[in-house]
């Protein structure tokens, strides 16, 4: 579509939907059928590779290590360096997968595990990863407990109204991102409309050219084609980011039809009925519906991964359960490949 409507050449649209196109990791899944606690290890052990190499990073700081753009100074307005490295997915679903294991094993270690992981997620100083992450993991724990529910709800009010019970200094990390939220939530309130709301309303409204693209939509953009000049433009006139805004990429790139694809994946998981000791799989992907609001984690390369991973898991499980229903000798053969 980008080539047809927007003149951008066949090898730039590869060269920039290339890591998009990792989605077709999930049929190299299929095809290869690993046991699922392999997928689980390499989980682990790609969780604990991004935080070394954060760690590197943080302790090189404010010498850039990581990023495409070696001129760019590291951003700590947020009381900790902000550092650009593609893995943050793996942590995610790591926090999800000893949130699980916890409550299915009931160990103290994946207890441990969690909280560590946790405070990883929150030294990436991203608040809706924190934020969606926190209540996703918070549902879980709570769904079936109606008495936790009312405590926290009590919890809730005290802190509400007795906001001094707990003092948070202005200058810790916590701290600036409350600081900062206080701030937009105050521009908002003075009448300044929220720029991902102008955002949304400008990629749905006036991005598309004609009912085709809107329909299948425009292709990704590449930098160095008429296509992405003319994205590069709206960025620097308008202030507007594709990236800040996932459903509206999703239809700036996909169209109504990706859309709709999109919504039906996730509207798929989140009504799948799960057995308990998997359900870290549809946590991340339940995960995935609420952060892509404000962000494009969906069209990042380690959350494709996770996206196949999680699918993977959910489709296997799915089969194995409808191949048991059946009470067919077809399903020793299946589960042999997969065997858990």
């Amino acid at each position: 579509m980008a080539w047809i409507f927007w003149g951008q050449s066949i090898v730039l649209g590869y060269r920039v939907t290339a890591g998009m196109l990792g989605l077709t990791y999930f049929f190299f899944l299929c095809k290869v059928k690993p046991p699922i606690r392999e997928l689980e290890r390499m989980i682990w052990i790609f969780a604990f590779v991004y935080i070394l190499l954060w760690l590197y990073g943080m302790s090189k700081a404010p010498q850039l290590v990581f990023g495409f753009d070696s001129d760019r100074e590291l951003d700590d307005s947020r009381g900790i360096f902000r550092l650009i490295i593609i893995g943050k997915s793996f942590i995610i679903a790591a926090f999800f997968l000893s949130l699980n294991k916890f409550s299915f094993l009931k160990k103290k270690k994946y207890l441990i595990l969690v909280i560590f992981f946790f405070v990883f997620i929150v030294l990436q100083v991203v608040r809706q990863v924190i934020l969606f992450s926190f209540l996703v993991g918070l549902y879980y724990i709570l769904r079936n407990n109606k008495k936790m529910w009312l405590y926290l709800a009590l919890a809730f009010m005290v802190l509400y109204f007795s906001p001094q019970i707990i003092k948070i200094s202005d200058d810790s990390v916590l701290g600036k991102l409350i600081a900062l939220s206080e701030n937009q939530a105050e521009n908002q309130r003075s009448g300044d409309e929220n720029i991902r709301i102008q955002e949304y309303k400008f990629f749905f409204n006036d991005y598309s050219k004609n009912i085709l693209t809107t329909f299948f939509g425009n292709g990704m953009p590449h930098a160095n084609s008429s296509y992405g000049y003319s994205n590069e433009r709206i960025k620097k006139m308008k202030r507007y980011f594709m990236s800040d805004v996932g459903y509206a990429q999703m239809f700036v790139v996909t169209g109504i039809l990706g859309l709709f694809l999109y919504f039906l994946l996730f509207g798929k998981v989140f009504f799948q009925s799960v057995s308990e000791e998997f359900m870290f799989a549809k946590l991340f992907i339940i995960y995935q519906i609420p952060a892509n609001i404000a962000a494009s984690w969906y069209s990042t390369a380690d959350n494709i991964i996770m996206i196949c991973i999680c699918i993977y898991i959910l489709n296997t499980i799915y089969s194995r359960n409808y191949l048991l229903n059946r009470n067919d000798k077809s399903y020793e053969i299946y589960n042999s490949n997969t065997s858990i």
